[in-house]
């Protein structure tokens, strides 16, 4: 039962996964629609003009009219909505299909009820292929679609017309909503795969942290700013790393790794983004000024203090932590922040007596 659910709400994915990538879906439905809303406007401007000039086609212009206004309508929509707005995107798409819908049951019923359907039939395949969707939701959407082309039929067409519509609309939409609930895992299953290969290309596989390259890209996109206003550049180092490698072993050098970046992400991550830019190095971005940073680097002290792991107790982490008003760019501010860093580990080396020359060892 658990997975006929997953199948027909996620797509297949259990909840917790599906959620994790709709913001995705939400982003790439909305760019389908702006293409597909474009495609349909011109399509339906461009018969609305033939049918100035082509007699047969004068009959279908309102709905010309009708759906390129529509059209029009759902690009604008989609264009100056945020891209989580997903009431907004997700009711364009069904004003999209139910459009297409329609406009494929006046084309097979009323409009012509003495012609064999065409239309409604290719939109049944056709309209799966345009989105991603829950596969209950989009066969929900395609059963409306038949029940309404058969209550219209079923009005306007003769009898024996109808009854070879029947013949033909009631397998092919039974085919659609097996092919489209197929059609819609492996899209879903295709955004999982992008989202855990994106993951594993921007996380720090021990830590779990943001790596340098996501770093590079973010300090890259800060240096295309005008200013740096709000920001604080938050630069990390573990002290005596190399003393606990050789003395007690990798493993302890790695949970303390690990311990640091829960720590720092634990502080930090509330005002911005953290990273894990090399072995014992880290970094944080932060939308914070200069009396917040303050309150971190006290809140963060505490957190390396009480930290505990299987190898021992505390961690020392010297801290370099600069807000804009002290730098005028993203680069100088990481400057001053390495600096203030360095000087901060200089003090723990000193005031402890230990020689960073011999690898952290008494003096």
């Amino acid at each position: 039962m658990g997975k006929v659910r997953n199948l027909l709400l996620f797509g297949g994915a259990d909840e917790q996964t599906f959620k994790s990538i709709s913001n995705d879906i939400t982003r790439d439905n909305q760019i389908n629609l702006r293409v597909f809303s474009i495609i349909s406007a011109v399509g339906m401007s461009i018969m609305l003009l033939a049918s100035l000039f082509d007699d047969s086609l004068i009959k279908n212009r309102t709905w010309y009219i009708i759906c390129a206004s529509i059209s029009v309508l759902i690009l604008v929509l989609t264009c100056f909505c945020k891209a989580n707005n997903k009431i907004i995107i997700y009711g364009c798409i069904y004003l999209f299909v139910g459009m297409l819908f329609a406009f494929g049951i006046a084309l097979g019923t009323y409009i012509d009820p003495n012609n064999v359907s065409v239309s409604f039939p290719i939109l049944l395949f056709a309209i799966p292929l345009l989105f991603t969707e829950t596969p209950l939701r989009m066969g929900l959407s395609i059963i409306v679609g038949i029940i309404s082309y058969i209550v219209v039929a079923f009005i306007f067409q003769p009898r024996l017309i109808f009854g070879y519509n029947m013949s033909n609309v009631l397998p092919y939409g039974a085919i659609s909503l097996i092919t489209s609930s197929y059609l819609m895992r492996i899209k879903i299953h295709r955004q999982v795969l992008e989202a855990q290969n994106k993951q594993l290309s921007e996380s720090d596989q021990l830590t779990g942290m943001l790596n340098r390259r996501c770093y590079e890209k973010h300090i890259s996109e800060l240096r295309d700013k005008e200013d740096v206003k709000g920001i604080t550049v938050c630069a990390f180092d573990v002290n005596g790393l190399k003393k606990v490698n050789d003395t007690t072993g990798h493993l302890a050098g790695d949970e303390i790794i690990y311990g640091a970046a829960q720590c720092i992400e634990k502080t930090f991550s509330a005002y911005g983004k953290c990273y894990r830019t090399g072995g014992d190095e880290f970094m944080a971005i932060l939308e914070a000024d200069a009396h917040v940073s303050e309150e971190l680097r006290n809140s963060f002290d505490k957190q390396c203090a009480s930290y505990e792991g299987s190898f021992g107790k505390g961690i020392a982490i010297s801290t370099g932590i600069v807000s804009a008003g002290e730098c005028d760019s993203i680069d100088d501010l990481i400057r001053l922040a390495d600096k203030l860093m360095y000087e901060d580990k200089n003090r723990y080396y000193k005031e402890n007596g230990i020689d960073r020359r011999n690898g952290g060892g008494l003096i």
